[in-house]
């Protein structure tokens, strides 16, 4: 159970972060300047290439990075796409070869034995052209467009070879190959300065081809420990080694293998020797993680387990003589192993090392945070920083998600994770034709002056900034091009309680981050926030900012700005952001939320009133289920998304909740979620396949998400039949919610609006808007990105299978009639998603009570009335 709450608190961690994020401090009272001098810390940036890919196809990743106190050693896995250009698209893969000097494309079916294969292995027909059909005779195994001649879906392999016999004939064929040249691992030596020194192929090391590396960690004695899984499957048990190789520091053998067997259906990704005559293992198996302690010839000694049902343990961390474990069980934390008493000891307060993957040098242990570089004490639990990232020149999402090794805190490396392509997310398109990008070494040092002195400190504030590529690369962009302002980014999400989010209380992190954020609010009223308040996805509940008089109008500050015209952008999105006329909040992305499901039980609505869905609730059938995997505190979140706001008056400080509409929203959460708590509800037992549901046709709504026109034909895919896109229940009978994708408002007490227009300008300027289209961040708000973003995946899907997709319940195509009705549900969207948190909170933590039956729902109304007054007057 902690390991799957582990996995939401992460993934809570990296979306809803970024989903309430607001504001920061340190730009100082109205009409303060700060400005750079020489004497302020900056670390210049030097650009080192580790590995330079061959094609858009080969894939690289850092699996591992140490420091050996002179040099540093990284290991890299690699495959080699060797000229093959594949596009995977679900049951089907088109494979790209060459024919006559001409690049042809062919469809291959996408088995676990048709995956990867090479274009020696294709014999293909010299002659053929066009569609022509391939000669008879041939040994060449070509599928036609999956449709047999009464027009049917079955397959059909046009040499007439059965398709029992074309998989057998793979399932000889593709093991008979020798894939290690296409795919390898190679550990590579380099200075500090990034040159390379040498290279191992740790592929070369195995003789067993059921044998993989898994890590790489040191020895107790600064050496090398690598670290090899031998495993075989048989009769559905699993049983693997451990080999274990010792090499120095210039890549020589040091002593004999060792082999560590492990226990059925045991497996051990980790290693290490802790300088006391201990191999020391993580491992994992069918209840849950264990320490297991082994000799040096690799005989088993003892298995520590943590308490609980099914424990995890994150990383083994040898410090000074001593080890350390954090573990995610019934009891999340940090501990010390007592090898003597052979049991972990007292728990210690480290939750940074819970959520920030330390790195471990003879220097002492070092985390990377959004806001820089920081070593950390473990006994006493303190942070002290020794970069900031505003203190160079490299972009802050490449800095905060990179593998950092801190030489000394004059010299900083950092290693990029991964090169995988030109890849798509959320209906972006994929550049086949970009620039084939190396993997990169950045070697940070700092310097005796720095650069920008004079130029004028510009804040801008957030949460989980770092997490925003485009946004970071465009801060650089400033940075590099305006010659009055600097950008400095202020992420508050260091600043996250993180012994609540990890606490027993499901809602911790909500909460945490509530306390935050009230918090930032007060700074800002107080005068001591930034120049530029930055929200990811939902936007923050800014309803008492505008109250307050603490934004700007961009209407006003524009309106004498010749390169901004209010025409040239979505109307119906900069409406939804307006407050009487007037925009506090620049939007420079947006992407449309709320329920889809079947049209022939919704119909062509695109809103609802609550009376409506009512109706609509009452008059399905009884095997019919309305939401599937929902608690009753999801429900009643969902419920208020569009109407929270209406039983709140931020401007008098009351609130309103002891009315009819009120007291039905609480009845329907009770009625259509379950009492389960999350944990309860994502166990085996009772966690519901809502694909299921879909394709037979039993589930009614579904949450929505659209990013872009592939988000229509998705749904229809999942449900496999047409459907209908509707806003979530509202007196206006809005539709689907326009949720922010990064939006920007300009402090009022900011010395520095000039700076921070231009900077915001930017941001919904062509460039950057039909970047945004390209690359799927969201939706454009500027028209012309708007309609190129549609032009692209129009293309992308042509490009693709001939306009074929697979992907939900089986393939589908985007046709003309979903990029219409994409348009139409954004022109419907009118209604921008602002939830205020700390309260939603407070009714989550009141509800309960009417849930289960001890309170009426007016009891909880008046309850709620009060406790929310309080806090809105205590914001005033």
């Amino acid at each position: 159970m902690m390991k799957k709450k582990f996995a939401r608190v992460m993934s809570m961690l990296l979306v809803s972060g970024m989903l309430f994020s607001v504001a920061a401090c340190n730009s100082g009272k109205k009409g303060k300047v700060v400005k750079i001098s020489e004497d302020d810390p900056y670390f210049s940036a030097k650009t080192v290439v580790l590995y330079q890919p061959e094609s858009t196809s080969d894939q690289v990743s850092i699996t591992n990075m140490v420091d050996l106190g002179d040099k540093f050693a990284v290991v890299m896995d690699i495959y080699l796409g060797s000229g093959i250009e594949m596009m995977y698209s679900g049951d089907v893969i088109t494979k790209s070869v060459e024919i006559d000097g001409e690049m042809v494309d062919m469809e291959i079916i996408n088995s676990p034995e048709t995956t990867d294969i090479d274009n020696e292995d294709t014999d293909v027909a010299a002659d053929q052209e066009g569609d022509e059909d391939v000669e008879e005779g041939t040994d060449e195994e070509i599928i036609d467009d999956g449709l047999s001649e009464e027009g049917t879906d079955e397959e059909i392999i046009d040499d007439g070879m059965s398709e029992e016999d074309f998989e057998d004939y793979y399932e000889d064929e593709y093991y008979e190959d020798d894939w290690s040249q296409y795919q390898k691992k190679i550990l590579v030596f380099f200075d500090y300065d990034g040159n390379k020194l040498s290279e191992i192929d740790i592929s070369d090391m195995m003789n067993d081809p059921n044998a993989y590396f898994t890590s790489m960690t040191k020895d107790g004695k600064g050496n090398l420990l690598l670290c090899f899984d031998q495993s075989e499957y048989t009769n559905n048990t699993y049983k693997s080694s451990l080999l274990l190789k010792t090499i120095d520091k210039d890549g020589n053998p040091v002593g004999e293998d060792i082999t560590i067997e492990n226990k059925e259906n045991e497996y051990i990704y980790s290693a290490i020797m802790d300088g006391n005559g201990h191999i020391v293992a993580q491992k994992d198996g069918q209840n849950g993680s264990v320490l297991g302690v082994y000799d040096l010839t690799g005989k088993f000694l003892f298995d520590i387990k943590p308490e609980g049902d099914y424990p995890y343990i994150q990383g083994i961390y040898p410090i000074n003589g001593e080890l350390y474990v954090s573990i995610y069980s019934e009891k999340v934390g940090v501990y010390k192993v007592d090898f003597e008493a052979q049991k972990f000891g007292a728990k210690i307060d480290a939750p940074n090392l819970l959520f920030y993957t330390p790195v471990i040098t003879d220097n002492g242990l070092f985390i990377n945070k959004p806001s820089g570089v920081y070593s950390y004490d473990l006994t006493t639990g303190k942070e002290e920083q020794i970069m900031s990232w505003n203190d160079t020149d490299i972009s802050i999402t490449t800095a905060s998600q990179s593998s950092m090794l801190p030489v000394s805190k004059d010299k900083i490396l950092l290693s990029e994770l991964y090169y995988y392509g030109p890849m798509s997310y959320y209906g972006g398109v994929p550049d086949l034709d970009a620039e084939i990008e190396p993997l990169t070494l950045t070697v940070l040092t700092r310097e005796a002056k720095n650069p920008h002195a004079g130029k004028t400190i510009m804040t801008l504030g957030g949460l989980d900034i770092g997490y925003d590529d485009a946004l970071a690369k465009q801060i650089l962009e400033f940075n590099k091009v305006d010659e009055k302002y600097r950008i400095e980014i202020q992420d508050y999400s260091d600043r996250l309680d993180m012994s609540l989010v990890m606490s027993e209380d499901e809602d911790g992190y909500l909460k945490a981050l509530n306390d935050l954020n009230q918090k930032i609010y007060l700074d800002i009223v107080n005068g001591d926030g930034p120049d530029i308040l930055y929200s990811s996805y939902y936007s923050a509940n800014m309803d008492r900012y505008v109250a307050k008089g603490l934004l700007v109008d961009f209407y006003d500050i524009a309106k004498d700005d010749a390169d901004f015209a209010k025409e040239d952008f979505l109307p119906n999105i900069l409406s939804a952001y307006e407050v009487n006329g007037k925009l506090y909040e620049m939007p420079t992305g947006f992407y449309m939320t709320g329920w889809v499901g079947p049209e022939r039980l919704i119909g062509s609505r695109s809103g609802w009133t609550f009376e409506e869905f009512n109706q609509f609730v009452d008059g399905l059938s009884s095997d019919t289920v309305v939401f599937a995997n929902r608690t009753q505190k999801d429900m009643l979140s969902s419920l208020l998304n569009a109407s929270l706001g209406k039983f709140l008056d931020y401007d008098k400080s009351q609130a309103n909740f002891s009315n009819e509409e009120f007291y039905g929203i609480l009845e329907l959460a009770k009625q259509l979620g379950t009492p389960l708590t999350q944990d309860e509800l994502y166990s085996d037992e009772n966690y519901v396949d809502e694909y299921a549901l879909m394709s037979s046709g039993k589930l009614a709504l579904q949450d929505a998400y659209v990013f872009s026109p592939m988000g229509v034909a998705e749904s229809k895919s999942y449900f496999a039949e047409p459907v209908t896109f509707v806003g979530y229940p509202s007196e206006e009978k809005s539709g689907l919610m326009c949720s922010s994708s990064g939006t920007f408002s300009i402090v009022s007490t900011s010395g520095s609006q000039d700076g921070a227009w231009r900077f915001i300008k930017s941001m919904v300027g062509a460039d950057y808007q039909d970047s945004y289209a390209k690359n799927g961040y969201g939706i454009p708000v500027r028209i012309s990105s708007f309609e190129k973003q549609i032009e692209l995946v129009k293309k992308q899907a042509e490009d693709m299978n001939n306009g074929e997709f697979y992907y939900g319940m089986g393939s589908y195509e985007l046709t003309d009639e979903d990029i219409e009705f994409y348009r139409e549900i954004v022109a419907n969207a009118t209604v921008r998603g602002q939830i205020d948190e700390q309260i939603l909170g407070i009714i989550n933590e009141e509800a309960p009570a009417f849930f289960s039956g001890q309170k009426t729902a007016q009891d909880v109304a008046a309850i709620l009335d009060n406790r929310v007054k309080t806090i809105l007057s205590e914001r005033s």
